[in-house]
């Protein structure tokens, strides 16, 4: 697996451990070490991003990945305690490098980083650790849960390997000698580990001087994995109390509405719902495959949405006087619970839609024209119909079939235009072809188009197809996507002299050219159409395309079809479109000046 550009990496021993480093903000002296839970294939680092903006320490985040799995950075059956004892080299190095001692140090984990970090802290006498839901057994957890991380890490499962592992973290708990530790644990009754991985080691903690247990009841946390995410205010509040060296001691604490008192008159969500405010925003639009996707949000603040008996909500494409509807149906995310929140819990859970079975809409079936996109909404007696409805700003374009379908947000709305996927040709752009071939049932162009303004410094950015029209007309009749290369082109040409234009040659999928076993035969001329976002040009080749047999015994031949005119005009036609015979005759025409010449007196 290709390492990400932020990655670093440590060897010991022949070891490699992945991390992630950024120094510290200001004259800050501390070392935060971040240990990562969760269990995905591309699992990096927890705690990452802007979240972190407001820490000044030093950061080190460490990936768990050993042997291709996880290890709870501690061991895996092939390499034993060489993982944990690599990845505490790797910490010993930054804090040594940053002149830092042990006291000056904290470990933060979620989950099996939890008890990563737990059990480094111990095993290493570091002092302060804040551990977010810790699985604490972790052989019988894996046993039943993942038992291919049991795998990796004791090979065989057996009775013996299981309790060895489970015994790991609460045999460290009960015979760590140094009771100066500052311990920080973050849990929930919502948590089904609360019962088995908290509570029966609370009086092990409890040994400790400044043991911390902060429990959370509140209506947003309803697994796991929610746990860290509520409290990160908190979380950050404690990192950074003990970065500044001011080690806060909290006790046994009890956090979120489920167990808040006050009495004063709570506001009321009557409040929030007699506003009628509906919530609407797309949150993902694309082009696929013929098909377009769209996926948001549509709901009444107030009015709950998970088991509603009255909540309908429609997709409608809107084209002056003809439209279509369609339905949209729930995707559950919890997440819009805690984003949503005002007064009190409302459960919008349900509140996120995407098309039926998120197989989108077939744009094959949409008759041409210019749609705008408005969304329909019944939410427990309410009705919203929402014309402009908000999205991040988009522009793409994608063929279907002879048409090309362009998509475009502004940011406050959404239009969508299915069209000819043959375009005007657009002013000052270049267009050049290069090599041309058919034989049996494919057809090869390659050649460059480059549009004047659009710079194509990635490969993504253009989109070329082939587009074949009926003989003498501009009637499209089908389209094929074309490849792009790099190759060198100066801007000038196009009154860009400072623009990067590199993937503009356009080519049939490795050069392998395209079947067109199964078209009808007759005669077609060739064009390229050339889209950027939602702009699209389209240029003729001078090229008729022969298709005559049928089924998949078809047979393709090439001709020009533009007249050439005589004198300089025709050899720069010969030149851009036929350059090997443009470098025939002109070596006949040398052989002939020279022959010429030599024959004077």
């Amino acid at each position: 697996m290709a390492m990400h550009p932020d990655d670093h990496e440590f060897v010991h021993k022949g070891l490699s451990v992945i991390y992630k480093y950024r120094r510290s903000l200001q004259d800050r002296r501390h070392l935060l070490v971040v240990f990562s839970g969760g269990f995905g294939e591309d699992k990096r680092y927890d705690l990452n991003g802007s979240v972190v903006d407001g820490i000044r320490t030093d950061i080190l985040w460490i990936r768990d990945r050993f042997d291709g799995d996880f290890s709870y950075y501690i061991r895996t059956h092939k390499r034993g305690e060489l993982i944990a004892e690599a990845v505490n080299a790797l910490i010993e190095k930054i804090r040594l490098e940053r002149g830092l001692e042990k006291q000056h140090c904290t470990f933060l984990g979620f989950s099996k980083g939890a008890s990563g970090a737990l059990f480094h802290a111990i095993a290493n006498d570091y002092p302060n650790v804040i551990a977010v839901v810790p699985r604490m057994n972790i052989g019988t957890a894996n046993r039943r849960q993942r038992p291919q991380v049991l795998k990796q890490l004791i090979g065989e499962d057996t009775d013996q390997g299981v309790a060895e592992l489970d015994e790991l973290l609460p045999s460290m708990l009960a015979n760590d000698a140094n009771r100066a530790r500052n311990i920080y644990v973050f849990s929930s009754p919502a948590d089904p580990q609360y019962k088995t991985e908290i509570i029966p080691f609370i009086p092990a903690y409890e040994r400790y001087e400044n043991f911390n247990l902060v429990v959370t009841e509140s209506p947003l946390v309803v697994r796991h994995r929610d746990v860290g995410s509520y409290n990160i205010p908190l979380l950050l509040a404690t990192l950074a109390a003990l970065g500044e060296g001011a080690v806060p001691r909290y006790g046994n604490v009890r956090n979120g509405t489920k167990v808040f008192s006050s009495s004063v008159p709570a506001p009321s969500i009557d409040a929030v719902r007699d506003r009628r405010e509906t919530v609407s925003r797309l949150t993902s639009l694309a082009l696929r495959d013929g098909r377009f996707y769209p996926e948001g949000l549509l709901f009444v603040k107030g009015q709950g949405t998970k088991g509603a008996e009255q909540f309908s909500r429609k997709l409608v494409l809107a084209s002056g006087r003809r439209s279509r509807s369609y339905e949209l149906e729930s995707l559950t995310d919890d997440r819009l619970n805690r984003t949503f929140f005002e007064n009190q819990f409302c459960d919008y859970s349900e509140g996120k839609f995407a098309t039926v079975e998120r197989g989108g809409i077939d744009l094959a079936e949409l008759a041409p024209g210019r749609y705008t996109l408005r969304l329909e909404l019944e939410h427990s007696g309410v009705s919203a119909s929402v014309d402009d409805v908000s999205a991040d700003p988009l522009d793409v374009s994608a063929a279907v079939g002879k048409h090309l379908v362009r998509l475009r947000s502004t940011g406050d709305s959404v239009v969508l235009h299915k069209g000819s996927i043959l375009a005007g040709c657009g002013a000052g752009s270049h267009f050049k072809l290069g090599k041309v071939m058919a034989g049996g049932s494919k057809v090869h162009v390659e050649g460059q188009y480059v549009l004047p303004g659009i710079r194509t410094p990635r490969r993504a950015t253009m989109s070329y197809y082939l587009v074949l029209a009926k003989a003498g007309t501009h009637t499209p009749v089908a389209s094929y996507p074309l490849t792009t290369s790099r190759r060198k082109f100066s801007g000038e040409s196009v009154g860009d002299p400072l623009g990067n234009y590199g993937f503009t040659y356009f080519g049939t999928p490795s050069n392998e050219g395209i079947p067109l076993a199964g078209a009808v035969p007759g005669e077609y001329d060739l064009f390229i159409t050339a889209s950027a976002g939602s702009i699209a040009t389209s240029h003729a080749t001078g090229l008729r395309l022969m298709v005559s047999g049928k089924g998949e015994t078809v047979e393709c031949s090439i001709r020009s079809i533009w007249p050439v005119p005589g004198g300089q005009r025709a050899a720069a036609w010969m030149a851009n479109n036929r350059p090997s015979v443009a470098r025939s005759l002109r070596r006949d025409l040398g052989r002939i000046k020279r022959r010429v010449f030599a024959a004077k007196p």
